[in-house]
């Protein structure tokens, strides 16, 4: 999978994220073009592709790359002040702008610019005299366009209106998934229930006459609305061209780290419902892990910190997912282990990737059978052909590959790991007794 970090752009000073993510060996980071948009652009005395050019050249020489990008667009307090027409048409430059920054894919939310400018002139006359002069009226008429969401024909508009931007600057569209929200509760609609978000796209690039769009699956959002995410993965399957991995407590719409809205040591999120979801899909896109308030909250002195665990959390993530993608890429394989990974590894994949045998450190054990496998010495390996891959399936992963490499041994080494498996064994293997362990 592509791991992509949070939007850092820039137009002068380096901001502190920026080094933090360089630091934390991110290779690909999400090109947020709003960063760019300057007073002097949002005025039309500059131009963006010249105010990203210091980041840009910063990015190529730190090897940072984009294929994500998200489009201009602001927030009321700056379009109130600002020329609608320019806001809007640094929108449609955006796509532009993307293509130019190497970006594959655009991030779009759906848009009514009608009524956006509507409600943008009726704040910045009730705003003007502090209200003296706003009707009822037009009260009524402002908290109706703030409260407003797109219909699904509204929707299905705006993305066919930007799809000729799209086509001419051969980036793919990734629609968000999102709800409806309705006197204080949160509601599925057509871009989210995953049987109407299928269709919704499917529509759209029959329309469209090109797969131009696809979608961008929040799992935030998915917790939020109390969807199985298994069901919504294996539903949208290859749709799916970009992964936002964040965690909530199901109630609030935060952005923290993976794993760390628990209760009772236990995730608010069902992480092993995603991560078994995106190996059955084979799932080999972009992933965005979302933990921007996790680092807002902490201390700016351990901020650092916050972002190479979050480096470490996708790398893990990814690990875990593309397990079986790894598994199947060799034409043979052998275990080393003899314990309840071997076990596990035998139960979800021997029939399918059947290893040659298995190898253990413990001497007392050699010659044995287990799993159907024969155990043998890690002088064994050494009789195997270089493009053979040894599993590791032992947690000891450092220190059991520096004995494989300091025994001359070239094959490729691979980690296995059997917390998020298909299936599993309930009961546990004493390897020092080699039987199953007893309950209490």
């Amino acid at each position: 999978m592509e791991i992509i970090a949070s939007s850092v752009g820039f137009t002068s000073r380096v901001t502190m994220l920026h080094k933090h993510i360089v630091k934390a060996g991110y290779k690909n980071c999400m090109f947020s073009v709003g960063a760019f948009a300057t007073d002097a652009v949002k005025y039309g005395e500059d131009k963006l592709q010249y105010t990203m050019e210091p980041y840009m050249q910063k990015s190529k020489a730190e090897g940072i790359t984009h294929t994500i990008a998200n489009p201009v667009f602001f927030g009321d307090k700056d379009l109130i002040e600002m020329p609608f027409s320019i806001a809007k048409k640094l929108y449609f430059e955006s796509f532009k702008i993307a293509k130019t920054a190497g970006c594959s894919s655009i991030l779009c939310h759906p848009i009514l610019f009608d009524l956006v400018e509507e409600r943008i002139i009726l704040k910045a006359k009730k705003k003007k005299n502090h209200g003296m002069d706003f009707t009822k009226k037009e009260e009524l008429r402002l908290k109706e366009l703030e409260q407003k969401r797109p219909s699904k024909q509204e929707a299905k508009e705006f993305y066919l209106t930007i799809a000729p931007y799209a086509k001419e600057n051969n980036l793919t569209v990734l629609i968000p998934n999102s709800f409806d929200y309705y006197n204080g509760t949160l509601y599925r609609n057509d871009l989210s229930d995953p049987y109407r978000f299928k269709e919704f796209v499917e529509e759209l690039n029959q329309e469209a006459g090109a797969p131009l769009f696809k979608i961008s699956l929040d799992f935030g959002i998915c917790n939020l609305l109390g969807q199985n995410y298994h069901q919504v993965l294996s539903i949208l399957g290859n749709l799916i061209g970009l992964i936002i991995l964040k965690d909530n407590d199901g109630h609030n719409g935060s952005s923290l780290m993976p794993f760390s809205s628990a209760i009772g040591g236990k995730s608010s999120v069902d992480w092993l419902g995603i991560i078994r979801g995106l190996r059955e899909i084979k799932y080999d896109s972009a992933v965005y892990i979302d933990y921007m308030d996790t680092y807002n909250a902490a201390p700016v002195s351990l901020r650092e910190y916050i972002v190479d665990y979050g480096k470490k959390m996708a790398d893990y993530i990814n690990w875990q997912v593309s397990m079986e993608l790894v598994i199947e890429k060799y034409q043979s394989r052998v275990l080393f282990g003899a314990g309840n990974m071997c076990r596990n590894y035998m139960k979800c994949y021997g029939e399918q990737f059947p290893p040659l045998f298995t190898c253990d450190n413990n001497k007392a054990i050699w010659g044995q059978t287990f799993e159907g496998l024969e155990i043998k010495s890690p002088e064994a390996l050494k009789e195997l052909p270089e493009e053979t891959a040894i599993f590791l399936c032992n947690m000891y992963y450092d220190e059991i590959e520096a004995q494989l490499r300091e025994m001359g041994l070239k094959n490729p080494i691979e980690r296995f790991n059997d917390e998020y498996m298909p299936s599993m064994y309930t009961d546990r293997f004493d390897s020092e007794k080699r039987e199953i362990k007893k309950e209490n």
